[in-house]
């Protein structure tokens, strides 16, 4: 009538002897059986009483015999600099990826409420130039192969198939951007991301890329958001894709907003025609809600054949229920400046970028 769950922790410990051992007289008989052949960093807990109040989540990771594990360990800046973190590497043979990213919880301090900020997950395909080489030119993906939801959770997962090519997977939070230098410690968040592959995955420069190597991946959140929503678009109606989290709204041939309602909202501009459109968008009447431009109301134009991602706008806390409503208003114009101006620490985000090359099929 005791259920206990054996545990392994990396830590460099041996106690094996938790509370369940210590304070069940009915364990008790069972201690001597139960510590036997226990290897270093294993122990028992119980279910109901430890188990269920240090855990808050349970992922399974389904591998085969065989499978690659690669884990990194980042820090999502308060700004888009040049050391924001992506991972990429080349196929030459079909695999299998299951993804997981993950954040600090505070179960276990004595902390009720819990300090998540949004996490996403992207796996794109690189545009490459004649000599196979990725981000050399705008812009700088043909593909978003899969994404996660972005939660505010401990952890949010992918899993998607790949094929021979050249891929980046791109981990993305929003929510603390700031727009100006002046950052504290507490806006710095630290992750965690593991890929287990079926097989052997071999990263450029050893583990990840950034904008010190490669000046053109400063603008890969603008790209892979935009590439998403171009997506989007081809495959509204397509019978066999759910888009429940998406909502399109047509403007004109060619030029059309996506909105992306995953824990708050992202909204994409796309213009494919030869003309410039000014857009404005006001989330006034919205409760409880924060926005990377720390304004409700913004004004940008999007020049011809460009996409722009306008705003995200993201709950003020996961605990707190949140509504989003906007008003929009857009025309044919010229260029004009953004209004509130784009601060140079947002310039990978919110900067109008070219629209990549995707067909229907």
């Amino acid at each position: 009538n005791n259920r206990l769950l054996k545990l392994w922790t990396c830590s460099d410990h041996n106690h094996c002897i938790t509370g369940c051992l210590k304070n069940n007289a009915d364990l008790q008989k069972e201690k001597k059986r139960l510590l036997r052949n226990l290897k270093k960093g294993e122990f028992w807990i119980s279910f109901e009483d430890e188990f269920t109040k240090y855990f808050n989540s349970l992922s399974v990771c389904k591998t085969d015999e065989g499978w690659f594990e690669s884990r990194f360990k980042g820090v999502f800046p308060p700004i888009l600099n040049k050391e924001w973190k992506y991972y990429s590497f080349r196929l030459v043979n079909d695999t299998k990826l299951k993804l997981g990213l993950f954040q600090k919880s505070m179960r276990g301090t004595g902390l009720k409420i819990e300090t998540f900020t949004d996490l996403l997950i992207m796996v794109l395909r690189n545009q490459v130039d004649g000599s196979g080489h990725p981000f050399v030119a705008a812009p700088l993906f043909s593909e978003v192969i899969s994404y996660s939801k972005r939660r505010a959770r401990s952890l949010t997962t992918c899993n998607v198939d790949l094929t021979q090519g050249s891929y980046t997977v791109a981990c993305f939070s929003f929510g603390k951007l700031r727009q100006d230098n002046d950052v504290e410690v507490e806006d710095y968040v630290s992750y965690t991301l593991s890929i287990h592959s079926s097989v052997q995955l071999l990263f450029m420069d050893e583990c990840e890329v950034n904008a010190s190597g490669f000046p053109e991946l400063m603008y890969a959140p603008a790209d892979a958001l935009i590439t998403l929503a171009k997506q989007s678009k081809i495959k509204e109606n397509d019978a066999n894709i759910s888009q429940s989290d998406i909502r399109l709204s047509h403007i004109a041939d060619g030029v059309y907003c996506v909105m992306f309602m995953f824990y708050g909202e992202i909204c994409v501009f796309i213009n494919e025609t030869t003309e410039g459109y000014s857009y404005i968008r006001n989330y006034g009447h919205s409760e409880y809600i924060m926005s990377v431009r720390h304004r409700m109301k913004t004004t940008d134009f999007i020049p011809p054949k460009s996409g722009r991602v306008i705003n995200i706008v993201t709950p003020q806390t996961p605990e707190t229920s949140w509504k989003i409503a906007a008003q929009k208003n857009f025309l044919k114009s010229q260029p004009l400046e953004s209004s509130p101006p784009v601060p140079d620490t947002l310039e990978g985000l919110l900067t109008p970028r070219p629209i990549p090359e995707i067909t229907s099929s």
